[in-house]
């Protein structure tokens, strides 16, 4: 560690550390209890009774800029009584570990010491900001389940975000399914198969794809993607077809990936037949500089520059990407 990152760091501890004093000196003083009485009782958070949504010492943190801010907020919300209460600590935690993310270790040390019951939105909140650390992140998910929080879609793809293992997508998978999360919408299943697509596993993406009860044009475009990347062109047109069976009209990113395919297996009659329906079905696609690419890319890997070369004369843009193609 450089003598500059060893200072900062020694500086950052020590912050933690005064803070983590003022928080025990406050608490000794004014005697508040922040864990459950041995009788069973907890904290709770009524803010009908004890505090309304805006109240000032929340609404300060909208306003806070600077770390010794977030202090006197801190110390504020300890003068009144609501250090511990799950709600105005979801509201410093968020704050802490995702506006200002320069604070996450207060927002680690408020959730750690501060926080006896946290929710799913604290839980969530926590993922989210370590998400850069998978450790971390799969730590939080294993307490949130041995304290019986429910996850929720949230958690799931925080969690996604920093899984790079096959292992640990369907470890989340089992969760995912154990947690009765099958109503979350097609947006969390969509984005299951299409990192099983990242990793590999097509197998496991098309048993995701499989159980969606109402696959969306989404829903297609990830599988359609996924196919034509790993060159299985075959399957990405049949399900393609499907698409349109089902009624589901293809966006662009449906028909980029038909392209791709259409390269792959150098079928040109389909490849016109798609250039045909841009045509008539997406209107100002002639300044598209990326369907224009992928279509002139279609035509060499079929074989036919005449039609590439018709087909570069009518674009509206070119970038090097074009000339390139047209080159080489």
């Amino acid at each position: 560690m450089s003598i500059v990152k060893k200072t900062e760091y020694q500086k950052s501890q020590k912050e933690v550390q005064e803070l983590s004093l003022c928080f025990c000196s406050m608490l000794l003083r004014r005697g508040i209890r922040l864990l459950a009485t041995e009788s069973g009782s907890k904290t709770t958070w009524d803010p009908l009774h004890s505090l309304e949504l805006n109240h000032p010492s929340l609404v300060l943190l909208e306003k806070c800029n600077s770390r010794n801010q977030l202090k006197q907020i801190l110390a504020t919300i300890m003068r009144v009584n609501l250090i511990g209460d799950t709600f105005p600590m979801s509201r410093l935690i968020l704050f802490s570990a995702v506006t200002y993310p320069e604070n996450l270790d207060t927002a680690k040390l408020l959730f750690l010491h501060f926080t006896p019951n946290p929710n799913v939105f604290v839980y969530n909140t926590m993922i989210s900001a370590v998400s850069s650390s998978k450790k971390e992140c799969f730590a939080l998910f294993h307490s949130m389940i041995r304290h019986s929080v429910s996850p929720d879609r949230q958690t799931f793809l925080s969690l996604m975000k920093a899984s790079s293992l096959l292992s640990e997508v369907k470890q989340i998978h089992c969760h995912i399914i154990v947690s009765g999360c099958l109503s979350f919408g097609n947006y969390l299943w969509n984005s299951l198969a299409k990192l099983y697509m990242e990793l590999g596993s097509l197998v496991f993406a098309e048993k995701v794809f499989d159980i969606m009860p109402e696959p969306d044009v989404s829903s297609f475009n990830t599988m359609i993607a996924g196919y034509a990347k790993k060159g299985f062109g075959l399957e990405a047109l049949k399900l393609y077809y499907k698409m349109v069976g089902a009624g589901i009209e293809p966006d662009e990113y449906a028909v980029l990936a038909l392209l791709v395919c259409c390269g792959q297996l150098s079928d040109i009659r389909l490849g016109k037949a798609v250039h045909g329906w841009i045509e008539r079905r997406m209107p100002g696609s002639s300044s598209n500089l990326i369907l224009r690419n992928a279509l002139l890319d279609m035509y060499f890997n079929c074989k036919e520059s005449g039609l590439a070369k018709r087909a570069f004369d009518t674009m509206k843009k070119k970038d090097m990407l074009s000339w390139n193609t047209m080159v080489g």
